[in-house]
């Protein structure tokens, strides 16, 4: 788990992969879909890829973000998860009751969402 993060923080992770010949690919998947596969040389035997999401959102909540590191087609990859957690902002949908010039009322609801702290 990383965070709570806030509605429009900003999510910044690294994975580090040590060893491997060749030199290993390294992904970030969001639920099982890749989303990004840059990776960078930080000193000899290290890769890193890191992943950037701007302006997180209700569509962030409780996703599930993986690190896949492979060098060849013959091992299983290996792999690290985490899931985001969240506090988001209130949202307010409000209630109108009003009756018809044929005497029938029009109810809309009230509710509000939030994840709470």
């Amino acid at each position: 788990m990383v965070g709570p993060y806030i509605e429009g923080d900003t999510l910044r992770l690294y994975c580090d992969v040590y060893g491997g010949k060749p030199a290993p690919t390294v992904s970030w998947h969001r639920n099982d879909r890749l989303i990004s596969n840059k990776t960078l040389t930080v000193r000899s035997g290290v890769t890193r890829s890191e992943l950037v999401i701007k302006n997180l959102g209700r569509d962030d909540v409780r996703s599930m973000l993986t690190c896949n590191a492979t060098n060849n087609n013959r091992s299983i990859p290996l792999s690290s998860s985490v899931h985001v957690d969240m506090n988001c902002k209130y949202r307010f949908i409000t209630t109108t009751i009003e009756k018809s010039r044929n005497n029938r009322w029009l109810v809309l609801s009230e509710s509000f969402s939030f994840i709470p702290p």
